[in-house]
Order: C-alpha cells, then sequence, then structure tokens
C-alpha cells in the first residue's frame, strides 16, 4: 500500500441514540458506524481517480443528542 498521497478526515453526524444512556442505544450508534466505515472506501474508490483508500484511526465523540464518528482517510485523491 502506497503510503504518499493525502489524508482526509470524514465526518457523520447522526442522532445520539445513547443519550439516554440504554444499552440499545449504544449498540445502535456503533451499528450505523460500522455500516459507514466499512461501506466507505467502496464508495470512494468508485469515485474517479482514486487508486486506493486507507482507512486510518476512527475517531468518534457524544455530544448531547448527537453521535459524532469519522474516519482518516488517506488516498492519492486531489482535489
Amino acid at each position: 500500500m502506497s503510503t504518499t498521497g493525502y489524508t482526509y478526515a470524514i465526518l457523520f453526524v447522526i442522532p445520539n441514540f445513547n443519550s439516554s444512556s440504554s444499552a440499545l442505544g449504544v449498540v445502535l450508534n456503533w451499528a450505523i458506524a460500522l455500516i459507514f466505515h466499512s461501506t466507505l472506501p467502496d464508495i470512494a474508490l468508485s469515485k474517479e481517480n482514486i487508486d486506493y483508500v486507507q482507512l486510518q484511526n476512527t475517531f468518534y465523540w457524544s455530544s448531547g443528542d448527537r453521535f459524532i464518528f469519522g474516519d482518516w482517510l488517506h488516498t492519492n485523491y486531489s482535489p
């Protein structure tokens, strides 16, 4: 995997299902985050002029009624 290229932060904001500290809310937050995380490389690679995508550190935090998560994407894409 090439190490040259550009790194982008991709952010997602969804409702915070865990705002009431329920176990189901935690599961919903992470299920949604996992779906985005697992499909992001395929979506990115479908764009023109993108040869490779590396997902790096995933980051997340809860902020009141919002659950915010994202990925550092490393790719050759240059806008």
